[in-house]
């Protein structure tokens, strides 16, 4: 086991370590861990075997026992001292480095500088941090580094934050720096993460990107659905959406270059696919494709690092599917603790380059009317970790309309209507259930083979048609190849059904009158036409 709460060896004032610290210095060599350590502010020195670590210290050395083991530690007078219960020849002595007389050191602030993520560039820590010293040359120099950091390219080992918006955030940490330097500091850098209202609002923090204007924001996308419904079509049409800066299910898309992890197929699929939905797109080169399962514990995220620095404009990427990338499953008795770490660690990524990662997931077989992200595939901190989340449903698979649900922190609760086009193999949106419903409607309004006989003899006849229901029903079979009704009271019960809707879409005005022996008479007028007589 990695044990990775190594903060709190950072939080003791005295330097001391604690039996977590310990714990996880006895889980082995592996350099990873050991800069772990490294980056919150210990110092390791010796041969780099796991029968030598040591930390080197001006401060307190502590002697651990059993029960410090759970998580206390004692101070102890400075000298180098066995730890009981650790591996033989395991000496551990702690520092803290992270001030020296009270000021930040030059090591710690460019180990800070090494970790900082985009979104906390601009938040006044990090001035802060390039305050925190005496020397004037050196405060220039942190000042330059923090800059550089944030405003240079994404290829260039940069941010690629706005040159003005960093300035406006110095300019005001600056100024309550200058009104108060002792406090600022100690606000800023005691706790590392607290920080005034008023800080808060004196900055320019730049505004939320999104892929899709005001339905996909940056950050981290679950999109699941149950199997075969069509949910890799959608991703896939995304990318190509994105790429090319076109529509995205009826909403504008900002232009950048996309990545597809499609790691459930091949090249020949992946072909087909994008020939079928459109030959156009078969020179796009603003999308990429990669098909080999890399898993998290592989190094995906440094791979897609990698990426990253060679196309810096990508803003979309998309792991078909998240299981892919997850690897062998976690003993589930820590499942929830698993998916959020995976989870937390994608989010990061994402946080860090102002991405939007979108991870294809599936849905549970369970029925949920009530809530349909509560049928996310696993424990409910994938749902929880991600920034939002789109899940397709239908009441039944064979149903032709597909009901796409969309919840997030930024982005407001929607509910969209699909239909899937077979022919094209693309999604299109209906609009709001309400909207769709009204679409149907319109649609079999105006496919209704009564109302195309109706609409072509008012047209052929200046706006009055006037006949039986035997000239009804053999105009229909001319107009349309075939009437869907055989009998004069079947006709009058649907031509009664649709009078409110040929007046309220046509201006189609409509009366029946009965002719004794002869039946029923149908009169159909425009409003400008005069009523026939008798009418």
């Amino acid at each position: 086991m990695i044990y990775t709460n190594s903060d709190r060896v950072l939080r003791t004032k005295q330097g001391a370590v604690s039996g977590a610290a310990l714990r996880f210095l006895q889980a082995g060599s592996d350099p990873r861990r050991k800069n772990r350590l490294s980056a919150r502010g210990f110092i390791f020195s010796g041969p780099r075997n796991h029968s030598n670590h040591s930390f080197h210290s001006n401060h307190s050395l502590c002697k651990t026992s059993n029960k410090n083991l759970r998580g206390k530690a004692q101070k102890r007078s400075p000298k180098r001292t066995h730890c009981p219960g650790a591996r033989r020849g395991v000496i551990v002595v702690a520092k803290e480095h992270r001030k020296e007389n009270d000021m930040t050191t030059n090591e710690y602030f460019d180990q800070e500088m090494r970790v900082l993520s985009p979104d906390k560039a601009l938040l006044p820590r990090s001035f802060a941090l390039c305050w925190d010293t005496p020397d004037l040359d050196e405060r220039r120099r942190r000042d330059q580094k923090l800059y550089h950091l944030a405003v240079d390219p994404l290829g260039s080992g940069g941010f690629a934050l706005d040159a003005e918006r960093f300035k406006a955030a110095w300019t005001a940490c600056r100024a309550a720096w200058k009104e108060d330097p002792t406090a600022f500091l100690e606000q800023n850098l005691e706790s590392g993460s607290w920080f005034s209202a008023a800080c808060l609002m004196a900055q320019t923090l730049p505004e939320l990107y999104y892929v899709v204007e005001g339905f996909l924001p940056q950050g981290l996308v679950v999109l699941a659905s149950p199997p075969k419904y069509g949910k890799s079509w959608l991703a896939l049409q995304l990318c190509l959406a994105v790429s090319q800066g076109e529509p995205f299910l009826g909403m504008p898309c900002h232009p950048s270059t996309c990545l597809y992890l499609a790691l459930e197929d091949g090249k020949q699929r992946l072909q087909k696919r994008l020939a079928r939905l459109d030959d156009q797109q078969l020179q796009n080169r603003s999308l990429y494709f990669e098909t080999r399962a890399i898993t998290l514990g592989e190094g995906l995220l440094l791979y897609l690092e990698g990426f990253l620095s060679q196309h810096p404009d990508c803003r979309l990427v998309v792991i078909d599917t998240l299981q892919k990338v997850r690897g062998s499953g976690e003993n589930s008795s820590s499942l929830y603790a698993s998916d959020y770490t995976d989870m937390g660690h994608l989010k990061a990524f994402a946080d860090r380059f102002g991405l939007c990662l979108v991870l294809v997931h599936h849905l549970r077989k369970m029925s949920d009317e009530t809530d349909p992200f509560n049928r996310i595939a696993g424990s409910n901190g994938i749902f929880g970790a991600a920034d939002a989340a789109l899940v397709l449903t239908r009441a039944k698979r064979e149903d032709p309309r597909t009901i796409l649900d969309l919840a997030g922190r930024d982005v407001e609760e929607q509910r969209l209507v699909l239909r899937f086009d077979k022919a094209s193999c693309r999604w299109h949106s209906l609009g709001a259930p309400d909207e769709a419903e009204e679409a149907v409607l319109a649609a079999d309004y105006a496919n209704d083979p009564l109302v195309k006989t109706i609409l072509q003899q008012l047209e052929a006849g200046g706006g009055k048609w006037q006949t039986n229901a035997k000239g009804f029903l053999d105009a229909c079979k001319a107009a349309c190849g075939s009437c869907p009704v055989d009998t004069g009271q079947t006709l009058a019960r649907r031509l009664d059904r649709l009078a409110p809707l040929l007046h309220a879409r046509d201006g189609v005005l409509y009366q029946a009158r009965l002719r004794g022996t002869a039946g029923r008479n149908y009169s159909f007028r425009k409003p400008d036409c005069a009523p026939a007589p008798g009418e």
